[in-house]
C-alpha cells in the first residue's frame, strides 16, 4: 500500500530532500516535526467542521487549506492538477506523507465510498473476534464516533494491562 522504503533514505532521524523532518509554523517559536515514520501522525492544531486538520498560511492561497494538503505541498511541492490526495489510512487527522496519495476525483470518492461499506459490514458483526455476543446490550460498548467494542473484551485488556504495568 505504501511505496517508499521503510526508513529514511539518509539514515535514521536524518533530514533528507526526499522526506524534510520539520515544518516551521509561521508567527510560533515551535515548530511542527514530522517524523520518519510508518505511523499516522495527527495535526495537532485547528480542525474545521469536515474532521480535517487546517492550516493558515498567508504566503499561499488559498490562505486556510486542509493540513495534509499543506505538508504535502511543503514536503513533495504541488498536487498536479486534477487529483486530490487520498489518505490512505483512512484518518483525517493524519497529515503523514507516506500516507497520501494523489489520485483522481473519482477514484478518492470510491476509495472513500468503500470505506464506508466496509464499516457497515463491521456494524452487523453479532460477535467480537474472541466470539462474544454483540447482540446482548449489557457486553457492547458503543464508542464516540459510533465504534462498537466487547465490554468482556474491553475488561480482559484493562486487568491484563494493570499486571503488566504492576503496583503503583
Amino acid at each position: 500500500m505504501l511505496n517508499e522504503p521503510a526508513s529514511p533514505p539518509s539514515g535514521e532521524g536524518q533530514p533528507s530532500e526526499v522526506f524534510p523532518h520539520s515544518f516551521v509554523l509561521p508567527g510560533r517559536n515551535a515548530r511542527f516535526r514530522v517524523p520518519w515514520t510508518d505511523e499516522c501522525v495527527e495535526w495537532p492544531m485547528s480542525v474545521g467542521s469536515h474532521g480535517y486538520g487546517q492550516k493558515t498560511d498567508r504566503s499561499m492561497t488559498p490562505r486556510v487549506m486542509p493540513a495534509h494538503r499543506w505538508v504535502w505541498m511543503k514536503d513533495r511541492g504541488p498536487i498536479p492538477p486534477g487529483l486530490a490526495l487520498d489518505h490512505l489510512c483512512r484518518n483525517k487527522l493524519c497529515v503523514n506523507p507516506r500516507h497520501l496519495e494523489p489520485v483522481t476525483y473519482t477514484e478518492n470518492n470510491r476509495r472513500a465510498l468503500l470505506a464506508r461499506t466496509e464499516k457497515r459490514q463491521r456494524a452487523k458483526q453479532s460477535v467480537c473476534k474472541r466470539g462474544h455476543s454483540l447482540l446482548d446490550a449489557d457486553n457492547l460498548i458503543v464508542r464516540a464516533g459510533g465504534k462498537r467494542q466487547c465490554r468482556t473484551c474491553v475488561n480482559v485488556n484493562q486487568r491484563l494491562s494493570r499486571i503488566r504495568r504492576g503496583p503503583r
